[in-house]
């Protein structure tokens, strides 16, 4: 998932997941009870984190409602903790 949210490190697990930063939303499939997408980054994503092209993973605003232990805010975008949910036997 390295790619997932762009902006994850070694410090860090989580990666920006914000319906709000992406475009073209379409599901492929499900990881337990969560949708999988694909996505492209907007303008928004780029202008204000340098996200672009496309990408998969989970929207945040969908693991909140299941997992809010999971989701942080960053910036005011919702991004997720993917060592949680790598702990949790999710992904």
């Amino acid at each position: 998932h390295s790619a997932i949210g762009g902006i994850a490190d070694a410090a860090t697990s989580f990666g920006l997941s914000d319906a709000k930063l992406k475009s073209n939303l379409t599901k492929v499939g499900t990881d337990g009870s969560l949708n999988v997408y694909t996505w492209e980054w907007n303008k928004l994503a780029e202008d204000k984190f340098g996200l672009t092209g496309t990408d998969k993973g989970y929207v945040a605003q969908e693991v909140k409602r299941v997992m809010p232990e999971a989701v942080m805010t960053i910036d005011g975008f919702l991004a997720i903790d993917y060592g949680y949910l790598s702990e949790v036997g999710v992904q």
